[in-house]
This record gives structure tokens, C-alpha cells and sequence, in this order.
């Protein structure tokens, strides 16, 4: 599935802090830009040598026996967790239609372990200061048939001397779903007021468009009452109806939804998308 635009939204405590003009422009891909050291491709062939359990990175392996060394290009050396001994980080092709990321740590017996996984691409990354482990984004494209993107924010832990990530917050929203180009300068906690309530794609009511797979009409979710979002943005459509661009919490388990899971875990997600902003309750 072609890349596209991609939104970030962190939990009510991040949003506060982030950069609207960042929010609304992740089409390229991110700059790992103080966090790399230059490398020979003689030197990253080696590496691969020494990558424990060699298959952790079997794609660029199979390539290189094959005569193909052009993946070494995404393979970067790093420190991402700030222990003076380098890592590196491939990002790229793993051989499916999604692409992926792999993290593997460099120790001190000079074998590299593979610390994560994951499907999907960087989207953004924490700014090395040299002393703080890298933290992360991405997004889990919807390939291979599938419609729903997820955004997930990955933050560094250190468990008995072991290095490792965790999912901090994932989102999920459908591919096509519109994104706002500016945001509020103070996110809106709200409660839905009426049943059958609808998460749409669109900023407009479109209840006869055909989605990919036939469903009908622009709509993600059918929330109950009392459900809990929070509103990033606005915008009005040519009846004046004003729409809210909102991260649902799920609070409530929609009455029904188009979401699947994706590829990397199971974890909850919060749903992205337009609400009418009538009725709705403001929470101060």
C-alpha cells in the first residue's frame, strides 16, 4: 500500500506539548540525523556475521548471499540506548510487502542480539542528547489487503541490566481517513450525549460512499453514550456543520467498528477520526 500522510497524536498529558506543523507533516520519512555514525558497508557485512540467531535479520542476510548488498544501505549504526557500545538499526524491506524495522544490540562479547521487530516504517524519533535511550514511533501500515493504519510509540526500559522496548501508546484509524492541516492550541476532553453516535473518516456526512471492502457509508465506529475523546482540531463543512478531528479513548466499547488489529501486537488501540462537535459535553 502506497505510503501516505500519516497523524500523531500522544495521550492527553503529550498533546499539550506537541508541534502542530510535526503533527500534520509525517509524508517523509524520519531523520535518524544525531543518532548515526558513518560505517563501510565492509564493516556492516561484518556485523551480520555476528547477529545472534542469524534469521533476527534474515532478509538483508539472504540478499547479501545472493549477490544483492543494496539493503546495507538501511542498515544504520546507532547507540540507541546509550551504553558507549554501537547498535545498529535496519529499516526497510524484510522480504513482505510491508516493510520493517529491526533494533540489534551491540554487547560486549562483540555478538549483536536482536532487541525488536517490527512491521512498519520510523515516523519519529526522541533527539539523542547522548544520554537518554532513543524512543520511538511508527506507523504499522495496513498492507496485504488491509485498511487500517496504526501509529505506535515505543519508549526504552532497562529491567535487570536488560535493554528492551515498551509500547507506550498505539492509535489506529483507516487509511483514507482525512487529517487536519492545524490543530487547537489546548486539546478538548468531551463525552458523546447521544446513542448510535459516529466516528467518521471525512469532516461531512457521506452515507452512501462504498468503502474497499463495500462497507457503506464514510464511518469507522458507532459509539454508545458516554464515551470519552479528545478533540485536536475543527473544521466546518459547506452546511456549517462544525467537525472535530478526535482521538476516541474507548472508554466504552464502540457499539461496532471496521477496526482489525495489526501486525506487531494485540495492545488496545485509540481510534482516530471526525465527530459532529452537537452533541457532545465539554469535560473542564
Amino acid at each position: 500500500m502506497i505510503m501516505r500522510i500519516v497523524f500523531l497524536i500522544f495521550l492527553t498529558a503529550f498533546v499539550k506539548s506537541l508541534n502542530a506543523q510535526v503533527l500534520f507533516d509525517l509524508k517523509r520519512d524520519v531523520n535518524l540525523e544525531g543518532w548515526t555514525s558513518p560505517v563501510s558497508e565492509e564493516v556492516k557485512a561484518e556485523v551480520l556475521k555476528k547477529v545472534e540467531a542469524n534469521g533476527s535479520i534474515g532478509w538483508v542476510v539472504y540478499s547479501m548471499e545472493n549477490g544483492d548488498s543494496t539493503s546495507l544501505v538501511n542498515l544504520h549504526m546507532v547507540d540507541f540506548n546509550c551504553d558507549g557500545i554501537h547498535d545498529f538499526i535496519y529499516t526497510g524491506s524484510v522480504g513482505a510487502e510491508s516493510d520493517g524495522i529491526i533494533f540489534l544490540q551491540g554487547n560486549s562479547n562483540g555478538i549483536y542480539t536482536r532487541v525488536l521487530g517490527l512491521f512498519g516504517r520510523l515516523i519519529d524519533v526522541s533527539v539523542n542528547d547522548g544520554l537518554s535511550p532513543m524512543s520511538f514511533t511508527i506507523e504499522n501500515y495496513g498492507c496485504c489487503g488491509g485498511v487500517i493504519d496504526h501509529i505506535e510509540k515505543y519508549v526504552p526500559v532497562w529491567n535487570s541490566s536488560k535493554f528492551s522496548f515498551a509500547l507506550q501508546a498505539r492509535y489506529a484509524m483507516y487509511y483514507e481517513t482525512d487529517l487536519p492541516q492545524t490543530s487547537f492550541e489546548k486539546p478538548i476532553a468531551f463525552k458523546t450525549t447521544n446513542e448510535k453516535y459516529f466516528l467518521r473518516l471525512n469532516p461531512c456526512i457521506n452515507d452512501t460512499i462504498l468503502l474497499d471492502h463495500d462497507e457503506v457509508g464514510n464511518i469507522f465506529a458507532e459509539y454508545p453514550k458516554d464515551s470519552d475523546g479528545i478533540a485536536i482540531a475543527e473544521q466546518i463543512d459547506n452546511t456549517g456543520r462544525v467537525w472535530w478531528f478526535v482521538m476516541m479513548k474507548n472508554n466504552i466499547k464502540p457499539n461496532w467498528s471496521l477496526y482489525v488489529n495489526g501486525d506487531n501486537n494485540d495492545s488496545p488501540a485509540y481510534y482516530l477520526g471526525w465527530v459532529s462537535s452537537r452533541f457532545v459535553k465539554k469535560i473542564e
